[in-house]
């Protein structure tokens, strides 16, 4: 409910909003790059929930960076490139 309080109910009351920012988080930890929240924004065309996306997206970047290696830097240790 804290993030209702602060950007308001009317872009994140719906558990589709949830699972966008989610899936989003997912995605740009995985690639470990900050071009997911806009590619998604532009995608669904929700503008209340850019700001929610980049500050997920810079808490689960930081949290993959801590833990592991982005994709591209495993397939690049894969394919000796």
């Amino acid at each position: 409910h804290i993030m209702i309080d602060i950007f308001g109910e009317k872009h994140l009351s719906s558990e589709y909003v949830y699972a966008i920012i989610g899936s989003t988080c997912l995605i740009s930890a995985s690639t470990q790059t900050f071009a997911t929240p806009f590619i998604v924004f532009e995608l669904t065309g929700i503008s209340g929930i850019l700001p929610v996306l980049l500050i997920f997206t810079i808490i689960s970047n930081l949290v993959s960076k801590t833990f592991s290696e982005s994709y591209y830097d495993i397939f690049r240790v894969i394919r000796n490139i």
